[in-house]
């Protein structure tokens, strides 16, 4: 269970638990005088629930920021192959198709292998591989004339961007950020609630309603932050469309005849059709 089922469950249950410890203690508890100790359960709930909710508010804002930075990071990758097939194309055999089949085959395998292993907490060694053996046939590119040398130049710099797209891929991975600020979020959330209990006086079901309030909006952002924090499982899991992209555009010109730039060059142009002059006043 992942995605938005787990943060409906969490708001559910934290709001369950919320009134079910209301309850509890109400029954279990003497009541306290709220008139002698309010001054002082006033300054220690808005130290605690400010503390709360600063935590609570960063986490959230960070956990959302770095999954659309690495949502970011996969588009530009898969673009900077796409770059790189295309840059490849003014180069000579057998370079040109070397270089246009690893590309290919880095699309298929990032799909194929390293999405579901990233899904696991795992990283494909065929797709560091190709992505090795990629570099390789770029780098050793000997231009025999200016235009192959500005395309190696820019096969380069797409290929430090492909590097460093994969490279935050994997970072994501050992983020532990989250793992270690939950345990005092968690106990943060608890304290704010248990303040809550004392400023009732007697129990009652408008007062359970407004602690189930406050124990969903604790649980909700508590659970979304978890959501966010895998990025590659469940429902909310950022997809490798741009590489399936690539891959039919890969197919569409594969089809075409502007596979072969020769036959490109006698493709017959159409004459351009001339635009209305505007009426003059």
């Amino acid at each position: 269970m992942s995605g938005l089922p787990i943060v409906l469950v969490v708001c559910l249950g934290s709001a369950i638990l919320a009134m079910a410890s209301f309850t509890l203690t109400r029954k279990l508890l003497k009541p306290i005088d709220i008139s002698e100790h309010q001054t002082f359960l006033d300054a220690m709930f808005n130290i605690v629930g400010t503390l709360v909710s600063l935590i609570l508010g960063l986490l959230v804002a960070a956990a959302l920021d770095q999954y659309q930075n690495l949502e970011r990071a996969v588009d530009n990758e898969a673009a900077s192959v796409s770059e790189i097939y295309r840059f490849s194309r003014g180069l000579q055999e057998p370079s040109r198709s070397q270089i246009q089949g690893l590309c290919e085959r880095y699309c298929q395998l990032v799909i194929s292998d390293e999405w579901p292993a990233l899904a696991q907490g795992k990283v494909s060694q065929a797709v560091f591989e190709t992505f090795c053996l990629l570099s390789d046939e770029v780098v050793l590119i000997h231009p025999s004339h200016d235009g192959e040398a500005n395309l190696q130049a820019s096969m380069l710099e797409s290929l430090d961007i492909v590097g460093a797209g994969r490279r935050e891929r994997l970072l994501t991975l050992n983020n532990t950020r989250e793992h270690l600020l939950g345990p005092i979020l968690l106990a943060g959330a608890v304290i704010v609630l248990a303040f809550a209990f004392f400023y009732v006086k007697r129990n009652s079901l408008f007062h359970s309603v407004v602690i189930a309030f406050v124990a969903i909006a604790l649980g909700g952002n508590m659970a979304l932050i978890y959501v966010l924090s895998k990025p590659f499982d469940g429902d909310w899991k950022i997809q490798p469309r741009a590489f399936a992209l690539n891959l039919k555009a890969r197919q569409m010109l594969r089809e075409s005849t502007l596979l072969d730039p020769a036959q490109a060059k006698s493709i017959p142009l159409k004459p351009a059709t001339k635009l209305p002059q505007p009426i003059k006043p």
